[in-house]
């Protein structure tokens, strides 16, 4: 959940903000074969989307401000929620396949 290796706990699992690096600078391990596919964005939508959309309402309903004050709160909100999501359910899926797929076999010499 750190973003770190799940095989060493070392090395950093992300090579970019949200791109997985091709493999653990400490230990070795290839990442490659622990594709996320798009599980990570269907929850982080929930996760997101909901606290989000939720506070946009009461704010609404409670002060009536402007559209711009909606667009300066909470544009910077879902943003940085949604990179802190998808970083730590990226890292939690990867460490889920690590634990419980079989390791893959090693290419031919």
């Amino acid at each position: 959940m750190m973003g770190r290796c799940p095989r060493c706990g070392v090395g950093p699992l992300f090579g970019g903000v949200l791109k997985l690096a091709p493999h653990c600078v400490a230990c070795g391990l290839d990442y490659k074969p622990y594709d996320q596919g798009d599980g990570p964005a269907a929850f982080a939508i929930f996760f997101v989307a909901i606290p989000i959309v939720g506070g946009a309402l009461l704010l609404q309903n409670w002060l009536q401000p402007p559209i711009w004050v909606h667009a300066l709160l909470w544009l910077p909100a879902t943003f940085g929620l949604t990179i802190l999501v998808l970083r730590v359910l990226k890292s939690w899926l990867v460490g889920q396949q690590f634990r419980h797929l079989p390791p893959p076999a090693d290419p031919a010499p």
